[in-house]
């Protein structure tokens, strides 16, 4: 499978998981259809910051994806916010209805900050961080490496001559 179709794949997968969080924890799973804006808004956000991550941790060793991992949570809910906003303002404009991210005005940065703040400063920062610093290390496995291994070198090129 080509790297690029990995790293959508689990940013779809990831962002999907991930967008129980704020489901349970901002009380946003009712009705149905706000779940599902944040349900998609959860797999457009994860395939964001995991092609984000992906070009990073290619070249980052342990360390550095370590703090790359710390880093993506309050990134992951920036853009999380972001997008949950808009989401829900294009579903205002068709359907009318209004959830709970465009009920008082469009307000997408605000709600992005909001969301990148409280999950690493709240209590359950203690759960999250250590969650999404092991997302990134997963996404980093499937990621791969900048630099493929000498027999991976040669089993891809043959005997040399």
């Amino acid at each position: 499978m080509k790297p690029h179709l990995r790293v959508v794949l689990f940013g779809f997968v990831s962002g999907l998981l991930w967008s129980i969080v704020p489901a349970f924890l901002s009380e946003i799973y009712k009705p149905f259809g706000q779940m599902v804006t944040v349900c998609l808004s959860g797999i457009i956000c994860g395939i964001i910051v995991s092609y984000v991550l992906s070009g990073l941790l290619r070249n980052l060793g342990w360390k550095g994806s370590l703090v790359a991992g710390m880093l993506s949570l309050p990134l992951g809910a920036f853009v999380f916010g972001i997008t949950i906003s808009s989401i829900q303002l294009i579903v205002r404009s068709i359907t009318g209805i209004a959830y709970r991210f465009v009920e008082h005005g469009f307000t997408p940065l605000q709600n992005g900050l909001e969301y990148a703040f409280v999950s690493s400063v709240s209590v359950f920062a203690i759960a999250l961080f250590p969650m999404a610093i092991l997302t990134t290390f997963m996404l980093k496995k499937v990621c791969g490496s900048a630099q493929p291994s000498a027999a991976a070198d040669a089993a891809s090129n043959g005997p040399r001559r």
